[in-house]
């Protein structure tokens, strides 16, 4: 968002996003006028996805303070929690009936599904698209998904073969950098809403992080899509195969959802590229898993490749490459993956599985009780 006070001009964000570049040579001109028409301008306010004040095409428009992360102005674009349980509370009751849970349960997966953007790292805020729909719609949807995602972001993400948003650490200055002819993931990314700011640490990094659930979900949905070269609408039931076989503790039938995963990717595409699509496509199925399953663990003895945990038993599994699953199992036992959670009383499935990159598909795989 672009606000200007004679004299001086400032700028901010998040809108929809559109091509750029088609729209270049008219935002330009654009700004030409406001630049002319200075004089008479006493207050003016304009908004958008990306910061402009910079590249060179702009120029007409010049000295623009960036209000991005400025603290005064941290909860312009948002509902604070407070503004969210003021003014929706005549609405609540009926979502409650709804939805069977009372207040405090209702507050906790609003919160959950639209809350978590913050620009000064202290006040976060709720997605008003999001929230309005909610109450009009009397449910819990991925809203941000229905108002459409642009395919140029998945693309992009492959092209530069970044397959996880979560935990990214940048400077200020790379929030910031925008360039029309070569786009940057990061302040895109940023830029459009599907990464906020996390935490900061001592050197003046900031950790970036999808800030809910519905943000993620919609990412997860367009980048499944996009490696596994299936529909966005195909994703989503896929990985409620998946979640439902984990339930019913049926492992073949685990097995075949992850060779459905890869079944529709083109053989020359996977060779040319395959530890990327491998890890990338594990990665991606076993995150949107959601809340009871990890991807990519790290503990005292190396990283695991995925735990599930479901409300009867914890599945403990490991990925090879053109190895064997012996080999997978034999990791998950000498490095006692399963140990860090002796404590906890669920039966334990060790899961070694084996991938060829010659079949595209599991080619072997082993469980035990852990």
């Amino acid at each position: 968002m672009w606000t200007k006070r004679k004299p001086s001009t400032a700028y901010s964000r998040r809108g929809n996003t559109s091509s750029c570049r088609a729209r270049a040579a008219s935002e330009n001109r654009y700004c030409s006028v406001i630049k002319d028409s200075d004089t008479y301008l006493e207050f003016l306010l304009i908004t958008g996805v990306s910061k402009f004040s910079r590249v060179s095409i702009f120029s007409d428009l010049n000295n623009l303070a960036d209000l991005t992360m400025h603290r005064r102005f941290a909860t312009l674009t948002g509902y604070t929690q407070q503004e969210l349980e003021h003014y929706f509370a005549p609405y609540m009751p009926e979502l409650e009936q709804h939805c069977q849970l009372n207040r405090a349960e209702l507050l906790e997966k609003i919160r959950y599904w639209y809350n978590g953007y913050t620009w000064d790292l202290q006040i976060s805020l709720y997605n008003p698209f999001s929230v309005l729909n909610l109450f009009a719609n009397g449910d819990f949807r991925n809203f941000w998904f229905e108002s459409g995602t642009p395919t140029f972001l998945p693309k992009l993400m492959h092209r530069d073969k970044v397959y996880r948003l979560d935990k990214f650490k940048v400077d200020e200055l790379m929030l910031g950098n925008y360039d029309l002819e070569t786009l940057q993931l990061i302040p895109v990314m940023f830029q459009t809403g599907y990464l906020t700011l996390q935490s900061k640490d001592k050197r003046g990094m900031y950790w970036l992080d999808y800030p809910n659930r519905e943000v993620r979900n919609s990412m997860l949905i367009f980048l499944m899509s996009e490696w596994a070269h299936v529909e966005p609408s195909y994703t989503t039931p896929m990985v409620v195969q998946l979640s439902d076989a984990f339930d019913d503790n049926d492992v073949p039938a685990i097995i075949e959802v992850i060779k459905t995963v890869f079944k529709k990717v083109p053989y020359q595409i996977f060779l040319q590229d395959r530890e990327a699509y491998y890890h990338s496509l594990i990665y991606l199925t076993f995150f949107y898993l959601g809340q009871y399953a990890e991807a990519e663990v790290n503990d005292s003895n190396g990283r695991i490749d995925c735990v599930v945990k479901t409300p009867t038993h914890i599945f403990i599994l490991e990925f090879k490459l053109d190895k064997t699953a012996k080999a997978a199992m034999d990791q998950i036992k000498n490095r006692g993956y399963a140990g860090g959670y002796a404590t906890d009383p669920r039966p334990k499935v060790l899961i070694g599985i084996n991938f060829s990159s010659e079949t595209k598909s599991v080619d072997d795989w082993v469980v035990e009780e852990g």
